[in-house]
C-alpha cells in the first residue's frame, strides 16, 4: 500500500488506518495470523504474506508511531523469532500405563464421537430418558430436575474488604446481604428480542462446536419462564421495568440459555459416550503425548530482553543440564525437569509474557505443583522404592487429552499414575481456582462421579480418582465461610489446598489408595 501526503501529523485518520491493518480469515476462521495462532504448523515465511506493508511519501508518522510503541513498551511488530528447545519423551512407559478413551468403531475404524455418531440434541424440545423413566417437556436433564443442579447467574456486585485488627466490625460481611431470586415473566419477556437471542445462541452453538444440536426459538419463552432450571440473582435497580435495563434483560437471557445449552449438550454427550469408554495402553490413546520433539518459542524480534532470557534458559537446560531454570523477569520463561514426568522439560511463562509457546506452557499454580512434587519425590524416593511403587506424571493436553463429560467437558491438568505390581491407580489432578465456583460445580463433584466411570470399566486392577488443588490464593477458611461446607465434606470431595504446607502428603495418601478417613488436612 502506498500513501502520499498522508500522516504528516498525528490524527484519527492514520490511527484508524494502522488499527485496522489487514483482515485475515486465518486458520479455521480464527481471524488470527498463523504465526500467532499455531507456531508449530506455520510455514517458515508465511508471515511475509500476512504483513501489510505501508509506504509513506511525504509522511513521517511511521517513525513517530514506532517511537510511541517503544515508549509504551509495546512490541514493534518486527520479524518474529522462533527458538526451539528439545523435548525429551520417556520411552516404552506408554506400553504399561493405562488410559481412558472412547472405543473404536468396527466399521469406520475411528473412535466413537458424539459429534459424528451421536443423536441430534433438540434444545428445549421434550425429552424422555428411558433408563430412569424421566420426562421433561422443556428438554431439561434429570440432574437439573431431580437433583436440583440448577444453572446459576449472579448479577450482584462482589465486594470484599480488608480491615485492621482491633477495629470494630461495622461492615456487613460478603454474602450477608439479602439477595433476590428473579424469574422472567411476560412483562420482562416483552423487552427481550427473541430473533437477536436466536442469532446469538446460534453463534454460540457454532463457537462451541455443538454440530448436532438444533435450536428452536419458539421454545425460549417457555424456558425462561420456567422456575425449575435456573437461579437468577439480580439487584432491584437492575430488574425493575425501565428502559435502562432492557439490554440487561437481553444479556441475562442469553447467558442463562447459553449455560443451559452447555449443560444439556454435555449430558447427552455423556450419556452417549459412557458405555463406549475403554482402558487402553497410553501409547494407543492418541493425543495424550506431544506429537513433536521440540518446543517452539515465538517472540517479536524487538524483545531483546526476553530473547536473552530464552537463550539463558536453553543454555541452562540443554547445555548445562540443570534440573530447573527460574527467570529473573516477571514476564520471562522458566523451566523444570522432573524424572516422573513422561516428557521434559516443562515450561512456564510469567504474567503478561509476550512469548508464545507450543506445546502450551504451565500457568502459575500448575508450575508450583510440579516444583513441589519434584521436591516431595526427591525426599521420599527411598521409601517409594522400598515399597516397590512407581509414580508417573503427565500434563494432560488441553482439548486433546483425556476429557470427562461427566464434568461438563472437564480436561484435568495432570494425570498421575501409581503403579504397584499389576495394579494401577490413575489420579486426575487439577490445580483449579475456586473463588468463582461453588460446591455444586461439576468439577468439584467429579471426585464422586469418577467412581461411576470406574465401575463401568469393570477392571479390578485399575482404580480412578480425581483431586482438585485450590491455589495458594484460596484458603480453606475462605471456602468454608463462603460455601458453607465443613472440612470433612471438602476432604470427601478430594478438595485440597496448596496453602497447606503438607498438601502433597494429603494428595499422596489419595494416590496410593489409603482410606479417606486417614487423609489428614490441617484444621
Amino acid at each position: 500500500m502506498g500513501l502520499m501526503n498522508t500522516g504528516k501529523k498525528e490524527g484519527s485518520q492514520i490511527i484508524q488506518l494502522f488499527g485496522r491493518g489487514v483482515r485475515l480469515k486465518g486458520r479455521d476462521m480464527s481471524l488470527m495470523r498463523s504465526s500467532r495462532l499455531d507456531p508449530v504448523l506455520a510455514p517458515k515465511h508465511l508471515y511475509l504474506l500476512e504483513t501489510l506493508n505501508v509506504f509513506g511519501v511525504g509522511a513521517d508518522f511511521m517513525a513517530t508511531f514506532r517511537d510511541f510503541l517503544k515508549d509504551e513498551e509495546l512490541p514493534g511488530n518486527d520479524k518474529p523469532e522462533i527458538h526451539t528447545l528439545k523435548l525429551n519423551v520417556m520411552e516404552d512407559v506408554g506400553k504399561s500405563l493405562k488410559m481412558l478413551r472412547p472405543k473404536v468403531r468396527q466399521d469406520t475404524k475411528q473412535a466413537y464421537s458424539f459429534h459424528r455418531n451421536g443423536p441430534l440434541v433438540r434444545f428445549g424440545q421434550p425429552v424422555t430418558v428411558s433408563s430412569n423413566e424421566f420426562y421433561s417437556e422443556l428438554g431439561l436433564t434429570p440432574d437439573i430436575v431431580l437433583k436440583e443442579r440448577k444453572v446459576e447467574l449472579d448479577r450482584y456486585p462482589r465486594v470484599e474488604s480488608l480491615q485492621a485488627s482491633g477495629v470494630k466490625d461495622v461492615m456487613a460481611k460478603p454474602g450477608q446481604a439479602k439477595q433476590h431470586e428473579r424469574y422472567f415473566d411476560d412483562d420482562h419477556l416483552l423487552f427481550v428480542d427473541m430473533a437477536a437471542l436466536e442469532r446469538d445462541l446460534e453463534r454460540y452453538r457454532r463457537t462451541r462446536g455443538y454440530a448436532n444440536l438444533l435450536i428452536d426459538a419458539s421454545r425460549f419463552p417457555a424456558l425462561l419462564k420456567s422456575q425449575v432450571w435456573y437461579t437468577l440473582l439480580v439487584p432491584d435497580d437492575q430488574w425493575k421495568l425501565h428502559a435502562d435495563n432492557f439490554k440487561r434483560y437481553q444479556s441475562m437471557a442469553l447467558e442463562l440459555l447459553s449455560l443451559l445449552m452447555d449443560h444439556v449438550f454435555n449430558y447427552h454427550r455423556r450419556a452417549y459416550l459412557e458405555p463406549r469408554m475403554e482402558l487402553v495402553a497410553l501409547e494407543d490413546a492418541r493425543g495424550n503425548l506431544p506429537d513433536t520433539n521440540e518446543y517452539q518459542l515465538v517472540i517479536d524480534g524487538s524483545e531483546s530482553a526476553l530473547i536473552d532470557d530464552i537463550k539463558q534458559m536453553k543454555e541452562a537446560i540443554e547445555d548445562n543440564r540443570h534440573a530447573a531454570y527460574r527467570s529473573s523477569k516477571s514476564n520471562g520463561v522458566s523451566a523444570v525437569q522432573i524424572g516422573a514426568h513422561l516428557y521434559n522439560p516443562l515450561l512456564h511463562l510469567g504474567k503478561d509474557s509476550r512469548i508464545r509457546v507450543e506445546p502450551v506452557a504451565l500457568n502459575d499454580s500448575e508450575f508450583r505443583f510440579v516444583e513441589d512434587l519434584k521436591v516431595w519425590l526427591e525426599r521420599n524416593q527411598q521409601a517409594i522404592a522400598e515399597r516397590g511403587e512407581q509414580l508417573y506424571l503427565l500434563r494432560n493436553l488441553v482439548k486433546q487429552g483425556v476429557g470427562f463429560f461427566e464434568a461438563g467437558g472437564f480436561y484435568p491438568d495432570f494425570i498421575l499414575w501409581h503403579v504397584q505390581e499389576d495394579r494401577q491407580r490413575i489420579v486426575f489432578v487439577d490445580p483449579h481456582g475456586l473463588r468463582h465456583t461453588g460446591p455444586k460445580d461439576e468439577k468439584i463433584e467429579f471426585g464422586e462421579r469418577i467412581k461411576d466411570v470406574e465401575r463401568r470399566l469393570k477392571n479390578n486392577q485399575v482404580e480412578l480418582e480425581s483431586v482438585i488443588l485450590a491455589p495458594s490464593s484460596t484458603t480453606r477458611e475462605w471456602i468454608i465461610s463462603h460455601w458453607g461446607m465443613t472440612t470433612e465434606e471438602l476432604r470427601n470431595k478430594h478438595v485440597l489446598f496448596m496453602s497447606d504446607s503438607d498438601y502433597l502428603d494429603s494428595l499422596m495418601k489419595v494416590v496410593v489408595g489409603e482410606p479417606k478417613a486417614e487423609v489428614f488436612i490441617q484444621p
